[in-house]
């Protein structure tokens, strides 16, 4: 896997997968239209993102320190909670917050809530693909699927890779 040392390469990193998606998304499905995305890169440190606005989202989180994407999640254009901060904490379903917490003396970060939660902030990136208003919500799922095989996230649903 390769590691991404700066802001500029992990943009670099999502373009590329997008132009690659752009080719699977071509040979898969002759009915979409348009495929319309921006990319937002949040190098550590780093705030949560605005709300969607009507765009999908696929999201993913990447710990420079060990080179390692730890989770690739989407957020569908009524679920800006879930995009902008449930995975900083312990409060929603499946979060990122939730996998590091289980395996914070391993990893050898802050296991109290406050200090993990500050920790996230401070020391992993996050990669956004955001998709324009209307989007399909197929090829929405179709770019997480995608994303995951690619950047392979050590926490993902119930398993870990």
């Amino acid at each position: 896997m390769t590691t991404y040392r700066t802001q500029e390469e992990l943009e670099d990193a999502a373009k590329t997968a997008l132009e690659d998606f752009e080719r699977c998304l071509d040979a898969a499905a002759d009915t979409v239209r348009s495929f319309e995305y921006e990319i937002e890169v949040r190098w550590p440190p780093h705030k949560p993102p605005g709300g969607l606005n009507g765009h999908g989202a696929v999201y993913a989180y990447y710990w420079p320190e060990r080179g390692a994407f730890l989770k690739v999640g989407k957020a569908g254009a009524k679920s800006s909670q879930r995009y902008q901060y449930h995975h900083y904490g312990p409060n929603a379903g499946s979060t990122l917050f939730k996998d590091l917490k289980k395996e914070c003396d391993i990893l050898g970060i802050p296991c109290e809530e406050k200090r993990l939660k500050s920790w996230m902030y401070a020391h992993l990136a996050r990669a956004d693909v955001l998709l324009a208003p209307g989007y399909d919500p197929q090829v929405l799922a179709l770019l997480e699927a995608f994303l995951h095989l690619r950047w392979r996230p050590r926490y993902e649903g119930k398993r870990t890779y």
